[in-house]
């Protein structure tokens, strides 16, 4: 199974998709529920990525994990 955090953002959304298409099993993690629908036969976890307890939780049977979440920020520091 891979498992996705930031799977709501560009990266992590691209990625689920083409994991979702190349067959592989694929647990993307979400804050909130997503604006998009997901790919046939994946089902959105929920967890908050700031409690480790729960991404202990949300890691468990992962082969691989893609860590795309982040913080984007386009303000200029003077």
């Amino acid at each position: 199974m891979d498992v996705i955090t930031g799977a709501s953002g560009h990266l992590g959304n691209t990625l689920l998709r083409e994991l979702a298409a190349a067959g592989r099993t694929v647990k993307p993690l979400f804050r909130s529920p997503p604006s998009f629908e997901m790919p046939d036969g994946v089902t959105p976890y929920y967890c908050d990525p700031e409690e480790p307890d729960a991404l202990a939780q949300a890691f468990l049977g992962a082969e691989t994990v893609y860590h795309t979440a982040g913080f984007v920020s386009f303000a200029l520091n003077s």
